[in-house]
């Protein structure tokens, strides 16, 4: 049962990290000022909306098929 907890506490944890990501990505959480030049080059790349999307999509769908 210990084990459990923390598998979906991992899955959690990721599942956070790319939502992070894809908000940053789409502007609703500011960066650091020194970051903003990176930033906007990889909003540039369409493919990187993809990952992230992708990503938050199959975890998501991961997630919820354990406890199916």
């Amino acid at each position: 049962m210990f084990e459990q907890i923390l598998g979906n506490l991992n899955d959690l944890i990721v599942l956070g990290l790319f939502l992070y990501f894809a908000l940053v990505l789409h502007g609703k959480i500011n960066v650091k000022p020194q970051y903003e030049e990176r930033l906007e080059n990889f909003r540039k790349k369409k493919l990187s909306y993809v990952i992230v999307w992708g990503g938050i999509f199959c975890f998501t769908v991961l997630f919820v098929l354990k406890f199916i």
